[in-house]
């Protein structure tokens, strides 16, 4: 008897050395699970045919902390509109913002993420006052 919500491979799947990996029995290649694509330690990442970029989160200059979501937000929309240009390859949010609060080697960044143009800078909101 089989429990229930327990996932069983077809009878036309071979089974890899591991097992999570199941083999077509018509290609004879190993097919992963669903998952996240971890590459091997030490290798990066190949680098896509079209340019491609990764922006940083930029530095808050400013000393108000509630800025912060200001700098974000303008990361954000500089991700956004780079990625409608359709010749280029734009790095997510979620990937870039990994390295927050980090004092990062920007070509090391270049190489892991797997992008040719890395992105970074820093934000300062000056106050002055208008009224003397």
């Amino acid at each position: 008897m089989r429990a229930i919500g327990m996932w069983r491979p077809p009878r036309s799947a071979v089974w890899c050395r591991l097992p999570w990996r199941k083999r077509s029995r018509r290609s004879g290649l190993c097919a992963t699970a669903p998952g996240p694509v971890v590459p091997r330690p030490g290798t990066d990442p190949p680098l896509p045919d079209k340019p491609s970029i990764a922006v940083l989160p930029f530095q808050n200059m400013s000393g108000d902390p509630e800025q912060e979501y200001f700098v974000d937000g303008m990361v954000e929309e500089i991700i956004t509109a780079l990625s409608r240009i359709r010749w280029l390859f734009v790095i997510a949010r979620n990937s870039s913002f990994t390295y927050k609060g980090q004092a990062v080697d920007v070509k090391q960044v270049g190489r892991e993420l797997g992008v040719r143009y890395v992105l970074e800078g820093s934000v300062a909101q000056v106050f002055r006052s208008w009224a003397k």
